[in-house]
């Protein structure tokens, strides 16, 4: 039984968890308007949210801030609601009105692989999920709909149609083509992949894999290069680059060329924003909603590193006006879900350095922003957790404590990305229920003083994880790592004026590589290097003051003959 596929997008994930309790005349009706919707996107287009619920449904709701999904995203989750629809009505075999095709007559029809109908799939071509009695399900596309798609991509169709494996004696002609090319020129596998690919009309990645697999199987390869890198090997080149390690240094130590260790660098980044899985149903640009002057933080947010300090500091109320609240969410959301939808956009292969840090900057903007959110929930935060305990926080034993403010932390900064403020209300309100239900679950009671004795208090010196550096889960790589702060004021001015603008240590927001060169002067490719050169210098800082060297020894002093004092004796002897 084939796997029901999920919605990437939220509006439409929600969507499809509100539709699925319709009727079952209701569910086919929406079927056919999910058809005809599919026919009329345009993927650089947006819809707003009112758009969608009318076009499937018919009824236009009545939102005040409609959220907008770019097409592309729209297009390519319609199958997935139709799929899960389909799957609610229990749609069997008589159910379809008109002529379908299944996966193995439309795979025939178009000359393609399972794999590319289902990559297809995401480009609007539209399945319903069909019941064929004793516990099996099978997909099924309605013939208009295929039609409507065969217009749309002919094409891509034509050219997966004219798709024809290499024949053993074709590859044996490309095999040898390539140890020409190899001996005469010297060419890397890659530029001999492309040229034959240029030469022969065959794909280029197909190329490069059948050389690549040719020698796998010699004893003396033609081409003796390392393989493309590892998920393991762009990630550490991520972290090795974000510590100032230059990817020259890298493609030394790993013998290949700089730009394959560029290119790994940022394929390694784009990996890890993929992570994110964050929300794309917003526009890429977030807009006036961060240029409202409420929305701006004139701080950063520091943390204590002690555990008594941080319990202190979630003991102060943070009076935060409504409308700057409201401003702030809406900053904050708006700048992830551009995030989203710009990661959601990023190629396949050869990202771009310069989209990957537009990408990063707004996130980093987002993380400032969501702590000064969170930390406006600290006695709140508290004020739960010592009511569920019955006293202080601080009566527990120190790990225990730490344990329980960290935890309390995390459910704000949850509770954070799940409200929206588009639908109205306070932070406090789905903060507090989230801290309910979470301190509902804890089992420690804390101990009151007796009268007559004192209270147990958490010692000092109990050290505590930077709470602003786990707000937000792209901060364990985006963000700089926090011991440069503290050296900040002894760098060069030059160096220390970029990073603060890079990262925001100044209070101002974080800025791209091409916004800090455009207002210096300089080109991105040069400010790089110097932002790495900086990050290294700030790092040698930080160990010199954790392991400063040690003073040279005054010289011994001898009272003996040494002395020329003594040596000519005591003259009142």
């Amino acid at each position: 039984m084939p796997r029901v596929s999920a919605p990437r997008t939220e509006v439409i994930a929600e969507l499809g968890e509100q539709l699925r309790f319709g009727s079952r005349r209701s569910l086919v009706r929406h079927l056919d308007r999910i058809d005809e919707l599919a026919a009329q996107i345009e993927d650089d287009g947006l819809y707003p949210e009112d758009f969608i619920v009318f076009r499937i449904t018919g009824y236009r709701p009545e939102i005040a801030t409609p959220r907008m999904l770019p097409g592309a995203a729209l297009r390519g989750d319609l199958s997935a609601l139709a799929e899960r629809l389909s799957e609610s009505a229990g749609l069997t075999q008589a159910d379809l009105s008109e002529p379908c095709e299944t996966v193995v007559t439309l795979t025939k029809r178009w000359g393609i692989t399972r794999r590319t109908l289902e990559r297809y799939r995401r480009l609007g071509l539209v399945a319903r999920r069909v019941d064929l009695g004793s516990g099996h399900r099978a997909l099924v596309f309605s013939r208009a709909g295929v039609e409507a798609f065969e217009r749309r991509h002919a094409d891509r169709l034509g050219k997966a149609a004219r798709f024809s494996r290499l024949e053993p004696t074709d590859a044996d002609r490309l095999l040898r083509r390539a140890e020409r090319y190899r001996g005469r020129f010297g060419w890397s596998l890659n530029r001999v992949a492309q040229r034959l690919a240029a030469r022969t009309g065959r794909s280029h990645e197909g190329v490069r894999r059948l050389l690549r697999r040719a020698d796998e199987s010699r004893s003396d390869p033609l081409f003796p290069e390392p393989g493309p890198p590892t998920r393991r090997e762009r990630l550490l080149a991520v972290r090795a680059v974000a510590r100032g390690i230059e990817p020259a240094r890298l493609a030394q130590r790993a013998g290949r060329r700089k730009s394959a260790v560029i290119r790994a660098l940022n394929e390694g980044r784009a990996d890890l924003l993929r992570d994110l899985s964050l929300p794309a149903d917003g526009s890429s640009d977030p807009g006036p909603a961060c240029e409202q002057p409420a929305a701006r933080i004139d701080r950063l947010t520091d943390a204590p590193t002690e555990l008594a300090a941080l319990i202190e500091r979630m003991r102060v109320r943070h009076a935060v006006p409504p409308a700057a609240e409201r401003a702030r969410m809406q900053a904050y959301r708006a700048l992830v879900t551009a995030a989203g939808a710009r990661i959601g956009a990023l190629p396949t292969a050869s990202v771009s350095g310069a989209d990957l840090d537009e990408i990063e900057t707004l996130l980093r903007r987002a993380a400032m922003i969501k702590a000064v959110l969170a930390e406006s929930q600290f006695r709140l935060a508290i004020d739960t957790l010592e009511q569920r305990l019955g006293g202080p926080l601080d009566a527990l034993g120190p790990a225990r404590s730490r344990d329980l403010a960290m935890g309390a932390i995390a459910v704000v900064a949850d509770a954070i990305d799940r409200h929206d403020p588009a639908r109205g209300g306070r932070l406090a309100a789905p903060v507090s229920l989230a801290l309910s239900r979470w301190a509902a679950g804890i089992p420690d009671i804390a101990r009151t003083a007796e009268p007559g004795r004192a209270a147990r208090r958490t010692p000092a010196g109990v050290p505590v994880p930077d709470w602003t550096r786990r707000i937000a889960p792209w901060q364990a790589w985006l963000g700089p790592d926090p011991r440069i702060a503290g050296v900040l004021g002894r760098l060069e001015p030059d160096d220390r004026d970029l990073l603060a603008r890079r990262f925001g240590f100044s209070g101002d927001p974080p800025q791209t590589l091409e916004a800090v060169a455009s207002s210096m002067g300089k080109r991105a490719l040069h400010l790089a290097r110097a932002e790495r050169r900086a990050i290294r210098q700030a790092l040698m800082l930080v160990r010199e003051s954790l392991h400063p060297a040690p003073k040279p020894a005054a010289p011994p002093v001898n009272p003996g003959g040494n002395n020329p004092d003594t040596k000519r004796g005591d003259p009142n002897r």
